[in-house]
């Protein structure tokens, strides 16, 4: 409750959920963290408790508070016209008789005690220069613009306030290094939770997402998993598979048998190249690697048939076709030319060649 005892207002329409908890205590209880990470799963309410302690906060004295999203337009979308599971508008959880001006076009609402809630996108961190929060909330952290904290931190610091980090992972990115280094800081709470923690969703719903999703995005959506579900890295279920069943680990080079090849090219991008053997009962094995940038193909050339392999055939992307970087004439014509063999792989749409790597891995596990 706030306002006076002849008059008071109620605040009471939000229930924190039983794993929220501790983050409200840390918060307005023992008050000892200054930085808060929250890894927890799709749905389970992190914008909603995170605006709840911007409202305590705001209303327990003056303070200017900004809450970022990756973009402006989301946070019109997720927090200024969003609802809540009951279709409440997030925004009125804040006592309307607390409000003293709020301006939609802009996203800010001030209260009467002074206080300033303004919500902002890291889409363009020049923008947040000069701002003085000192309450931040950084919403689905993973894909915001790094650049925004680096330049805000400065300012939280100096008015000794408090920045807190929601997000699901996307990745070993830069939340994933926030993450491995607050573990190991005193003033940094730290919660990073699965599904099967929080509960916050029924068994029959995550066993009907299963049946409309890959099981990577399971993994990062529902079990904040880094690993798993990376953009960019859409192999890393069956990587994880093959570890488990170590099938990873040194490869012995059989001169009886050729070496093939399977690239993907790149100047600003790495060039990768893989280098393989078939042993003839279905199975392969990968018993080199190189990738490097800004690299042309005569220097790959060079650097392929200095190796003492007896090679098979040289698989190249379909981008192979078009015109070499630094002679003007068709790649794979250069290709042959300097003494490789240019055998290039079918143009498949990107889902289409993920696809067709999975079903290779369906063969090898037994499953197709």
């Amino acid at each position: 409750r706030v306002g006076t005892k002849e008059n008071p207002i109620t605040f009471d329409r939000f229930k924190p959920r039983k794993y929220q908890l501790p983050f409200f205590h840390e918060l307005f209880n023992v008050r000892k963290k200054k930085r808060f990470l929250l890894i927890w799963p799709r749905r389970s309410g992190k914008d909603l408790a995170a605006f709840i302690a911007c409202c305590r906060i705001m209303i327990e004295k003056p303070t200017q508070i900004y809450f970022v999203y990756p973009k402006f337009s989301q946070g019109r979308d997720i927090l200024w016209q969003g609802l809540d599971n009951e279709g409440f508008p997030i925004i009125d959880y804040l006592p309307k008789e607390l409000i003293a001006a709020k301006n939609g076009q802009e996203m800010t609402i001030r209260l009467i005690n002074g206080s300033l809630f303004k919500i902002v996108g890291s889409e363009d961190p020049d923008r947040l220069v000069g701002t003085n929060a000192s309450f931040i909330i950084f919403s689905e952290f993973a894909i915001q613009n790094p650049q925004a904290w680096n330049f805000l931190r400065q300012v939280v610091r100096a008015n000794q306030g408090t920045a807190c980090f929601i997000s699901t992972p996307r990745g070993r990115n830069h939340m994933y290094d926030m993450y491995k280094y607050a573990l190991d800081q005193d003033d940094w709470f730290v919660s990073r939770l699965t599904v099967d923690q929080t509960q916050h969703i029924t068994p029959e719903e995550l066993a009907k997402e299963r049946l409309e999703c890959s099981e990577d995005l399971i993994q990062q959506e529902w079990y904040c998993s880094f690993d798993l579900g990376v953009e960019g890295s859409y192999y890393s279920r069956i990587i994880n598979d093959l570890k488990l069943n170590n099938q990873i680990g040194p490869v012995a080079w059989n001169p009886a048998l050729k070496v093939h090849t399977a690239a993907d090219i790149g100047i600003n991008d790495k060039t990768a190249i893989i280098f393989f053997q078939a042993l003839g009962n279905g199975n392969i094995n990968i018993i080199d690697y190189v990738e490097a940038s800004q690299k042309p193909l005569t220097y790959w050339a060079k650097y392929i048939l200095e190796k003492p392999y007896t090679y098979g055939k040289m698989i190249w992307p379909h981008d192979m076709g078009n015109d070499e970087w630094t002679t003007g004439f068709e790649r794979a014509s250069v290709a042959r030319d300097l003494g490789l063999d240019a055998t290039i792989a079918p143009k498949l749409g990107r889902e289409d060649g993920i696809e067709a790597v999975r079903q290779m891995d369906l063969v090898r596990l037994g499953k197709k």
